[in-house]
């Protein structure tokens, strides 16, 4: 599954496969998961990202966003089920 990540710091946005953290290429820091997922994400247009982006750096000055994205199949594994 692909999961969307969003640095809060310089804005840039990667995608992923199998990665439950990602630092940004372009800053070092580590990213944010974003709250869509990849379908709802590639269905924003450019301006729609654009502003999801700028919203989600403002909300990152308020409040504490997840940088560790739980995967259910890892999860499985890692519990013992």
């Amino acid at each position: 599954m692909m999961y969307v990540f969003i640095c809060t710091n310089c804005g840039e946005v990667r995608m992923v496969n199998g990665k439950r953290s990602v630092a940004c290429s372009g800053c070092g820091e580590m990213m944010a998961a974003c709250e869509k997922d990849f379908l709802q994400w590639t269905n924003l247009g450019q301006e729609e990202r654009i502003q999801y982006i700028e919203q989600y750096k403002e909300r990152a000055k308020t409040e504490k966003l997840i940088r560790y994205r739980p995967m259910p199949k890892y999860d499985r594994i890692e519990r013992g089920y």
